[in-house]
């Protein structure tokens, strides 16, 4: 058939020239003129694909133009050059035009004192610093390339300073991870930290461990850390309620008021210090109105979460704190108001409870015995909307904690394989 339609089209051009022998003059003088066209508007559809590929090569412009410039010096903590220091760079970029995919290349080198990074192209870098004698630093910056509004550009470090903290002897350390501190209405149990294991060695092997009993019960335990409530005289926990929030019922619900981790012991020496400020989320807007426009509850979010980005990176490194304080343990308990749990959004009856925030680090000694502990918040309830975290017959509510207790007494040190 291919071959049928060439000779086809062939023999209607010879055709032609036989029914027009004349010169080639006379052919044009013969043939009408053309008359102009009229450009067809473009379709939706094409009109949007013209806008796509337009946008497109602008961002891909855009991130090519990107550059990382970075220049810094590693040292110790007494301020002197690092030597031979293992020195990971991680490049990444989103593949365009659909930024499904992303793209990586990684560069290893060794550096000594200062180091200097170049490279276009990419709108984010890591970078990693390691050497067996100390402890390993994570930087990570960014840029955006004209997705979004207030983008903030960190690529360009021009006196980035790293400090390396030495790997010092570690101690023998009786440790937990993301263990659950709970508080159960709907079971009707809690779960405490039992200390007295590792400060007494009643249970034998040393070790802190976590127990749960009854509401009703008191832990059988000398020294132990628990999760409670801020309660009135009559030992009821004490609540509060948000401006306009009503749940099905029409009602106002009741949300514990403040959240409180407690240590027991009977040495008066014993208790808590909470290291540096202590606080997540402690600038945290939530004014308890709820917010209906969608506009502006994306606008609080995005500034919500910068909050806790920011406060992310401030506190989480004090988990690298390893010497605790040998005296000023003055604190029995630390309180966390629930506006740094809970975010209410919505209006009418239409609401939504979200349980977030809620994270400290804290020193505390428990009979000579020295350590740290942090805890972060879980879960509060398990219906959603409204009731979320709501104090009623159903509220289970818990706490990651993550501790670490040294099991030499009167050591400070808390180094430990972590």
């Amino acid at each position: 058939m291919k071959h049928k339609t060439v000779s086809a089209i062939a023999a209607l051009f010879c055709g032609a020239i036989l029914l027009f022998p004349a010169s080639p003059a006379a052919f044009a003088a013969s043939v009408p003129p053309a008359q102009p066209k009229t450009a067809e508007p473009a379709s939706d559809e094409e009109q949007r694909a013209a806008a796509f590929s337009a946008m497109m090569g602008q961002l891909q412009t855009n991130l090519d133009e990107l550059e990382i410039d970075i220049k810094g010096t590693i040292v110790d903590e007494d301020g002197k050059p690092v030597e031979n220091v293992r020195l990971e760079i991680r490049y990444e970029k989103p593949v365009l035009p659909y930024m499904t995919d992303n793209k990586y290349e990684v560069e290893r080198r060794v550096v000594s004192g200062d180091f200097e990074i170049k490279k276009k192209g990419f709108n984010d870098v890591e970078l990693k610093f390691s050497n067996q004698e100390y402890f390993l630093e994570t930087f990570h910056f960014h840029a955006g390339f004209g997705m979004g509004e207030n983008e903030e550009n960190t690529l360009k470090q021009p006196a980035l300073r790293v400090v390396l903290e030495k790997r010092l002897p570690t101690a023998e350390i009786s440790d937990l991870q993301r263990e659950k501190l709970e508080y159960n209405l709907s079971r009707k149990r809690k779960t405490y930290c039992d200390l007295d294991g590792a400060v007494s060695g009643k249970n034998g092997n040393g070790q802190v461990k976590m127990v749960t009993i009854p509401l009703n019960e008191k832990p059988k335990a000398g020294k132990y850390l628990e999760l409670d409530f801020q309660r009135d005289e009559h030992g009821e926990i004490v609540t509060r309620e948000f401006p306009g929030v009503v749940d099905q019922k029409g009602e106002s619900p009741k949300y514990p008021a403040v959240y409180i981790f407690r240590l027991h012991s009977d040495d008066p020496e014993d208790g808590m210090i909470v290291m540096e400020d202590g606080g997540y989320l402690k600038d945290h807007p939530f004014d308890g109105k709820p917010i209906a426009d969608r506009q502006a509850y994306q606008k609080r979010s995005r500034e919500e979460n910068k909050i806790v980005d920011d406060e992310w990176k401030k506190l989480r490194p004090l988990e690298r704190r390893f010497e605790a304080p040998k005296d000023g343990y003055t604190l029995k308990e630390v309180s966390i108001p629930v506006e740094e749990l809970l975010q209410i959004t919505g209006s009418g009856k239409s609401f939504s409870v979200h349980w977030r925030g809620g994270y400290r680090w804290m020193w505390f000694r428990c009979g000579n015995h020295y350590g740290k502990f942090s805890v972060m918040c879980g879960e509060a309830g398990t219906s959603s909307g409204v009731n979320l975290g709501a104090l009623n017959d159903k509220l289970e509510c818990f706490f990651y904690l993550e501790l670490y207790l040294n099991l030499k007494p009167g050591d400070t040190n808390l180094r430990s394989f972590f």
